[in-house]
């Protein structure tokens, strides 16, 4: 398969130019559908890690460092409770996160 590959995206091209004319379509759609589902793993991923790195300590400007982003873009980010809950059930007070008005007990926060 095309996605599976570890080489760099010059080699993907370089298969996909291989690939039959005729064949082109389908293959360059599984290739977006290949790239969304890796996408969605990394996404994951990452916030799973985020909330590991702010357990062990690690500031905002460090995970903005990091992701290349500023601290303030970092926390906007991945600061909020409900996606502290969704990476982690058992709660946001294990990652001392300040409280804000989507934490609010009775506030209408989307699930």
């Amino acid at each position: 398969m095309i996605v599976e590959s570890t080489q760099g995206d010059s080699a993907l091209w370089e298969r996909f130019e291989a690939v039959a004319e005729d064949q082109r379509r389908d293959v360059s759609v599984d290739v977006v559908r290949k790239l969304r589902l890796q996408r969605e793993f990394l996404d994951e991923s990452l916030k799973r890690w985020v909330a590991e790195a702010r357990t062990h300590g690690a500031t905002w400007s460090d995970i903005g460092g990091a992701l290349g982003i500023s601290h303030q873009a970092a926390s906007q980010r991945f600061g909020l409770a409900k996606r502290t809950l969704e990476v982690f059930p058992s709660g946001p007070e294990l990652w001392n996160v300040p409280v804000g008005p989507t934490q609010v007990e009775g506030a209408d926060v989307p699930r």
